[in-house]
C-alpha cells in the first residue's frame, strides 16, 4: 500500500480526528477526501483506543489482594 502523501493523514490519524461521527459517515467523509476506509477498520481503530485507558481488572484485583496481605 502506498503512503500517504506528506500532510495528508494516515487511515487511523482520520478515524481518530472524527471520533462524534458514526462509522458510516466516517467512511463516506473518507471518501470525499480521496481514502478508501472500510467501517470494519473504524471499529478496530475506535476500539484500541478505547482499550489503551482501561486496565486490566484481573490485574488490578491481583495487585490489590497483594498490597492487603502485606499490609
Amino acid at each position: 500500500m502506498p503512503r500517504p502523501k506528506k500532510g495528508q493523514p494516515n487511515k487511523s490519524e482520520f478515524i481518530r480526528n472524527h471520533p462524534n461521527l458514526s462509522a458510516g459517515e466516517v467512511v463516506a467523509k473518507a471518501k470525499e477526501e480521496g481514502l478508501t476506509i472500510d467501517a470494519t477498520l473504524v471499529y478496530k481503530v475506535r476500539g484500541r483506543e478505547a482499550a489503551k485507558g482501561k486496565a486490566n481488572p484481573k490485574r488490578v484485583n491481583d495487585l490489590l489482594k497483594r498490597a492487603l496481605d502485606a499490609v
